[in-house]
């Protein structure tokens, strides 16, 4: 199973994603041929290779013709847009949970419902395209599943259709707020990350880091250019690891400890409980130690003497100790001494007899 994985050290926007998938081998004709399925004209969509501080990747830009018009859409035009179109049947499902995601996260910031809402910035074409694209390049390279790193947290202020808005934007917050993102803080101001970008990793993504074996890499650069580091989004896209890239990567092995408190228990008691665990276990040698399951004699404080009871527990963990040492041997002089005091006893009980008086 494919999966990928986007290490958001710079943000993400809906732009750096469909770049980031182009660059780890997405065709850029298959993603333009894909998206000519939308009913949308007056746009291309382009390529531009980028190096920034020493990283190379794409830029992915979507060109406006001047003459086609920018309308402000609502939910009902983005749904009767897809609904149009002839995109795989996943793709426009994806899709579609974006912008109505977005929808209700936009519904919640101005205390409305989602079908009042009106798309700005987001319902232009551009931002159809990146989202759109989006969904469409993880399902042509096959992503079944994807995961998110944490965000940067950063602050400032950031221009919309309502007026200077503090970073990050309401709609972005409020997207990521219930789904497990975390955020880190980073020396920067300005946006890094983008309602489209939070709209989309909300709907698609985990926030948790996979077990993956990789297979290629994608940079995908935002179109910022003045931070002091690249400002790209890492995608690495690869596989489920199979049990042999798992063992050549490293080992692992699996270890099951039962483990039980023994107080008040005789050392003799507790050997001829070792006879029948070892019997259970099909064991021919006693553990190197019992005091685990006895009151720690060679690690419990209180055996070492620096507990109030330290003279009574050490007692009875050195009785554990002697217990779960013992052999062959021992049991045979248990036996013998047990067989001693039963004779002893035996021969008491005439003489006593002998001198009762009627």
């Amino acid at each position: 199973m494919k999966l990928a994985y986007l290490d958001c050290f710079s943000g993400v926007s809906g732009d750096m994603l469909v770049g980031a998938l182009l660059d780890a081998g997405l065709p850029l004709a298959e993603l333009r041929a894909g998206l000519a399925a939308l009913p949308l004209t007056g746009f291309e969509l382009a390529a531009e290779p980028v190096t920034d501080h020493g990283i190379h990747g794409m830029r992915a830009v979507v060109r406006l013709d001047d003459a086609a018009p920018h309308e402000h859409r609502g939910i009902a035009d983005i749904e009767t847009l897809l609904a149009s179109s002839a995109l795989p049947p996943r793709v426009r499902a994806r899709a579609l949970a974006i912008f109505r995601r977005l929808a209700a996260a936009e519904a919640r910031i101005h205390g409305t419902t989602p079908d009042e809402v009106i798309f700005h910035e987001v319902g232009a074409v551009d931002a159809i395209v990146d989202i759109t694209g989006a969904a469409l390049g993880l399902e042509l390279l096959g992503v079944e599943e994807l995961y998110c790193s944490e965000l940067p947290l950063t602050s400032g202020r950031v221009r919309s259709a309502h007026g200077p808005l503090p970073v990050p934007a309401p709609a972005t917050l409020e997207l990521l707020r219930e789904t497990g993102a975390r955020w880190r803080s980073v020396p920067a101001e300005g946006e890094l990350v983008t309602p489209t970008g939070a709209a989309i990793i909300a709907t698609l993504a985990r926030f948790e880091r996979p077990s993956v074996a990789v297979r290629a890499i994608g940079y995908g650069f935002g179109q910022r250019t003045t931070l002091p580091w690249a400002n790209c989004l890492r995608l690495l896209l690869g596989e489920v690891p199979s049990a042999a890239d798992e063992a050549a990567g490293f080992e692992r092995d699996e270890v099951i400890v039962l483990e039980s408190n023994i107080d008040n228990m005789s050392g003799e008691a507790l050997g001829w409980l070792m006879e029948r665990l070892l019997a259970a276990t099909n064991e021919e040698e006693p553990p190197r130690r019992a005091a685990d399951g006895a009151g720690a004699a060679g690690r419990c404080a209180s055996a070492r003497g620096t507990h109030p009871h330290g003279q009574r527990n050490a007692r009875r963990a050195h009785a554990c100790g002697r217990a779960a040492e013992g052999g062959a041997a021992r049991r045979r002089n248990r036996d013998a001494t047990r067989q001693r005091a039963r004779q002893a006893q035996a021969h008491r009980w005439p003489r006593r007899l002998g001198h009762t008086r009627i």
